[in-house]
């Protein structure tokens, strides 16, 4: 690259690789923190019946599998968003299907 290229503009080399983000990686991004929250969720529970803060009994062990089994789904759609798979993006655009 040359040095009056464009994307050298500024002259630090680290800038011609900086990127806007896009939607679809906003997006991504996004699910996977909403799963690793999840997650932190799920042990949080976990811990607290280890420690017998709740009487719950079979009811927070439920609770507990569904809030993994979220974490689950939710890597999966952030994982399958980011490989722009079309069974991901059903529901974005129901009025328009064929622009998709």
């Amino acid at each position: 690259m040359g040095e009056n290229s464009p994307a050298n503009m500024d002259g630090s080399p680290a800038a011609s690789r900086l990127k806007a983000p896009t939607p679809v990686r906003v997006a991504q991004g996004l699910f996977l923190l909403n799963a690793v929250i999840w997650v932190l969720l799920g042990v949080t529970a976990l811990v607290r019946m280890a420690d017998g803060s709740t009487s719950l009994g079979g009811a927070a062990w439920i609770i507990s599998i569904l809030m993994f089994a979220n974490a689950c789904v939710m890597l999966w759609v952030g994982v399958g968003i980011g490989k722009q798979q079309r069974r991901f993006y059903y529901n974005v655009n129901r009025d328009h299907p064929r622009r998709l």
